[in-house]
């Protein structure tokens, strides 16, 4: 069985309350769905100050917030609020970070490689894969071999697992 959550579900607050038409990272837990032992909250994951205010300033980019799905934005903000944050002097070289080479799999299928880019303009199909997709903000944070819940656009969710982080931009500047 599917746990299904829509666009609408994820902004309801509580069954009482109206639709708001703004998502944030509060209104995630209260929905039965979602629960500190549920699905998808609270996020174990480790972000680097940099990601933490590239992930802000994604937020506040009026275009970039119009071009991708409110779940995606829920996800982010949830992300934003879950996350431990760590100077990148002081991240692990198995954390997936921004402009990571990480290799994942999805529910089980075969795995696939790509860089987790901030700028939209440089992701290319296949190599790329942008923090602000569901996908990409679901494993940024994560630490090699960890599996997660996958929210996917459709309001399902599957699974993936962060097989290994096989570049980190951090990891090598402590070897320089």
């Amino acid at each position: 069985m599917h746990t299904v959550i829509s666009e609408k579900t994820c902004a309801r607050r509580d069954a009482g309350s109206q639709i708001s038409n703004s998502l944030n990272a509060d209104s995630l837990p209260d929905l039965g769905l979602w629960s500190p032992a549920g699905a998808l909250r609270p996020m174990k994951c480790q972000i680097t100050s940099k990601d933490y205010m590239l992930l802000e300033r994604h937020l506040t980019r009026p275009d970039l917030v119009q071009a991708i799905s409110s779940l995606a934005l829920a996800l982010i903000r949830a992300k934003l609020s879950d996350a431990q944050l760590v100077m990148p002097d002081d991240i692990s070289p198995d954390i997936a970070t921004g402009s990571s080479r990480i290799a994942f799999s999805i529910d089980g299928r075969p795995e696939e490689t790509r860089v987790l880019l901030h700028s939209e303009s440089h992701v290319t199909t296949g190599l790329g894969l942008s923090v602000t997709s569901l996908l990409g903000a679901t494993l940024l944070g994560l630490r090699s071999g960890q599996e997660v819940p996958l929210l996917r656009a459709d309001g399902r969710l599957g699974r993936v697992a962060l097989h290994r982080v096989a570049y980190q931009p951090e990891a090598q500047h402590e070897d320089e």
